[in-house]
């Protein structure tokens, strides 16, 4: 019949790390699992009474199993990878009925994350039934040391008994999915899923949340505050010390930054997909968006292992899709940053944590007077939403700034005569396209050659029908398809929504017409 999994989270001590893992949980045919997890792992765990040959398969037998998933983080200073497990329970039936105690196995990779991969489980110490709900902080020294908390909590189904193990089936908003576990030898099982998950945050492409653009820090009291990183957005996909960098529109721009490419020293886990922003710092420290789209651009071997060396990155990571075997999207915004920093190894590589604050007006002023774009404003308890514009997630400039689609160009005159006068502009706006002017200024030489060579590969277009204001120099005008962005500051937006004083900041190859 139908039971629960009760899954929490908590950071080991260094014996915990030492002991590489242990666990503790329990599970009933029917009613409430639960349990905790020592050991610098997210643990996944399911009773497995049938796999010491002990399930009394009589009618109305009472049998158990259930699934439990807690996590912890290494502690400070710690080296060693990070261990991910399943904690298979094996409670005998007069154990199980005085409910003083349980039988744990440990999975040390952890859950698996579709069809085709297997987990090694091995028979760990039995753990007291008390640790059954128990959430909150054990003091340091202690077996466990360390906070918890509760990680998922849903609903099993065995599905299909067999001669050494059984198919089960878990639900909840955590962890959804059939999974298969046997015996292959005297304290070890194999753990395996059976059935293909909808998204697969491993291999389908998964399209990250964008902010809404404000002018106003929002209240500090609901919301956390980060620096807007002047980047390249990337999702970063890690799975068994592999990693795949996919840009915002959807490429893969792995082979763009081999630097990133090791896991050892940067994460702890087995797979996760992180949400990320890749930089060039300078020598102060500030994020220098023509270097790192030199990165981006660039072509060639020898290149490429160049500009690695001149134009060196570093990643910044401010969320946590996923990770080792489940989704995290669900979960509030500071409990994924809890499970981000839990995985990312501090100061040892190039990927780091985007630190969040509290104070938004003091974060917001130290942005402009570093001359910083801007801050993100995220709310507390917000879900991430992939593919969604929401404003959950807010984001403040310094300087009035946009990012726009080229339509056009103006014929230029004087030394402008053999590139253009001026771009137009729009916006997409509910599936429309918006006019908000023309801009001429903010161009240097190598700009407008760069500019002009773009354009000119662009298949020239009649002229679109754009919402708002009158359309400037239309005459003049050259459209062509609206493929490029560029990002655009101004002073203020007109009461037709066009830009006033407006100035050419830079192209936009990173993002693409719509988003």
């Amino acid at each position: 019949g139908p039971g629960h999994h009760l899954v929490e989270q908590f950071p080991p001590d260094v014996d915990c790390a030492r002991r590489r893992i242990a666990g503790r949980g329990v599970v009933r045919r029917e009613g409430p699992v639960g349990g905790l997890v020592d050991g610098t792992a997210h643990v996944r765990r399911a009773a497995v009474r049938i796999l010491e040959g002990q399930v009394d398969r009589r009618p109305g037998a009472v049998g158990g199993r259930g699934l439990r998933v807690p996590a912890g983080h290494a502690p400070e200073g710690e080296d060693g990878p990070r261990q991910q497990g399943v904690q298979c329970r094996v409670a005998p039936r007069q154990v199980r009925r005085t409910r003083e105690a349980r039988q744990d196995a440990a999975v040390p990779r952890g859950l698996p994350p579709y069809p085709g991969v297997k987990r090694l489980a091995v028979q760990t110490e039995d753990h007291p039934m008390k640790y059954l709900t128990f959430h909150g902080t054990i003091p340091k020294g202690q077996y466990g040391g360390g906070d918890m908390w509760i990680y998922a909590l849903g609903k099993y189904q065995i599905t299909k008994d067999k001669k050494d193990g059984f198919y089960f089936r878990l639900n909840s908003k955590e962890v959804s999915g059939e999974y298969r576990i046997y015996k292959i030898k005297e304290k070890e099982f194999l753990f395996e899923r059976v059935d293909t998950p909808q998204i697969n945050y491993l291999h389908d492409r998964v399209e990250p949340m964008l902010a809404e653009l404000m002018t106003v820090v929002p209240p500090a009291s609901e919301y956390l505050f980060e620096v807007k990183w002047d980047g390249i957005r990337a999702t970063i996909m890690m799975e068994d010390g592999q990693i795949r960098i996919t840009s915002r529109n959807g490429n893969d721009i792995t082979a763009q930054f081999p630097e990133l490419s090791g896991t050892d020293k940067a994460f702890r886990g087995t797979c996760a997909l992180f949400d990320a922003e890749i930089v060039c710092l300078d020598a102060g420290g500030k994020p220098n968006f023509k270097k790192v789209i030199t990165r981006l651009k660039a072509s060639g071997e020898t290149n490429i292992q160049k500009l690695m060396r001149t134009h060196p990155v570093k990643v910044y990571i401010f969320d946590c899709l996923y990770l080792d075997g489940r989704t995290l999207i669900h979960e509030p915004l500071v409990r994924r940053r809890e499970w981000m920093a839990d995985a990312i190894k501090s100061g040892q590589s190039p990927f780091r944590i985007s630190e969040a604050v509290e104070d938004g007006e003091a974060l917001f002023a130290a942005a402009r007077e570093h001359q910083l774009e801007g801050i993100m404003a995220k709310r507390k308890d917000g879900k991430y939403l992939p593919g969604r514009r929401s404003d959950l997630w807010q984001k403040i400039k310094v300087r009035n700034a946009t990012e726009c689609v080229i339509m056009g160009w103006t014929t230029g005159k004087g030394n402008r005569g053999e590139t253009f006068g001026a771009l137009q502009l729009a916006e997409w706006v509910d599936d429309q396209w918006w006019y908000r002017g023309k801009v001429g200024t903010g161009f240097d030489d190598a700009m407008l050659e760069d500019l002009r060579s773009a354009l000119a590969e662009l298949p020239r277009t009649p002229a679109p029908a754009l919402q708002g204001g009158a359309v400037m120099d239309e005459k003049i005008t050259q459209w062509v398809q609206p493929v490029l962005m560029a990002e655009v500051s101004f002073s203020m937006r007109t009461a037709d929504g066009m830009f006033r004083e407006p100035v050419f900041v830079r192209l936009r190859p990173d993002l693409q017409p719509g988003e």
